[in-house]
């Protein structure tokens, strides 16, 4: 069946609009998609998106239009009529999140990665490895790239490869020291882990165990599903998004613009930042306040309404 994917290919490319097709034709991109949805687990959506890519690249880079064969049309229309199932993830909250930082049975470095995947919310795969296996240098963060600063209030390191980094030049994220009182102190986390590591070469990947393995996004999601499970919190609604929605959501919480929250996580557009925000009984409550007091009224308002007054 692997030979499949490139018959699928050639198939795809061959399919120019002056062309006569034949049926071995749709019946190798048949077994091509077939071996993309029930073999390696995509989803509808990204076959799709991956035929269109070949489609658009023929355009682009050759000036030839082509077509696909009307059996993965048929395919693709009967998919498109099937309910899809609610997978969108729970946040992670920042009462989880300490719970999972604070625990000390699990491997700090692993906890280090829900660190800095939260509090800069990156995506899970820009900070850890997504396989295991050798790393890549251009999707790696290295010992080299934290820096701290000399005052101890933030610390900086770099992210190659990212989403909206196309040109793989690197970009910089803080991290900022909690204020006194405060639970947990993300920088203090890191410095921590950075001490507990420091016979480590600079060259080396960041995240990795004591038996220099590297952390995975398997890793990671089996802890926070893990600690789900024993706080109460349904296992199936957290994954590594969690992370990203907790913290676009933890933002929104706190009363920052969305316009703000977009520029922090780097979505392209509100609406896409928007996704990623849950309403939370925090933001529940808020909206209900605001209904109740109305306009104009302020704190003390809010106060009497609370105390029953007025």
């Amino acid at each position: 069946m692997d030979g499949s994917i490139e018959r699928g290919r050639s198939c795809i490319v061959r399919g120019e609009g002056n062309c006569k097709r034949d049926h071995d034709d749709d019946g190798q991109l048949w077994d091509f998609v077939r071996y993309l949805h029930d073999g390696k687990g995509l989803a509808t959506s990204a076959i799709e998106q991956y035929v269109s890519a070949v489609v658009k690249n023929e355009r682009i880079m050759y000036g030839r239009r082509l077509l696909v064969p009307r059996l993965y049309q048929d395919w693709m229309f009967r998919m498109r009529q099937v309910p899809r199932p609610n997978l969108a993830k729970a946040p992670l909250s920042r009462e989880l999140l300490f719970t999972v930082v604070t625990r000390e049975a699990e491997p700090l470095v692993t906890r280090v990665a829900c660190v800095l995947a939260f509090f800069t919310a990156l995506r899970l795969g820009e900070v850890v490895a997504q396989f295991v296996g050798k790393y890549d240098p251009v999707f790696t963060i290295f010992r080299s790239d934290v820096q701290f600063a000399e005052s101890g209030d933030f610390v900086k390191f770099t992210v190659r490869g990212g989403k909206r980094d196309v040109f793989n030049r690197g970009q910089d994220r803080y991290l900022v020291a909690a204020p006194p009182g405060a639970p947990f102190c993300p920088v203090r986390c890191l410095l921590r882990y950075m001490e507990e590591t420091q016979t480590r070469g600079e060259s080396q990947p960041l995240l990795m165990f004591d038996d220099n393995r590297l952390v995975t996004r398997a890793h990671v999601v089996a802890l926070l599903k893990k600690v789900a499970r024993e706080c109460g919190v349904d296992p199936k609604t957290i994954g590594g998004h969690s992370l990203r929605i907790g913290a676009a959501t933890a933002l929104a919480e706190s009363g920052i613009p969305l316009e703000e929250i977009r520029q922090f996580g780097e979505w392209s557009t509100l609406s896409s930042a928007f996704k990623y925000l849950r309403f939370t009984e925090i933001r529940l409550r808020r909206v209900n306040q605001a209904l109740a007091v109305g306009p104009g009224t302020g704190r003390d308002g809010l106060l009497r309404l609370a105390m029953g007054v007025g």
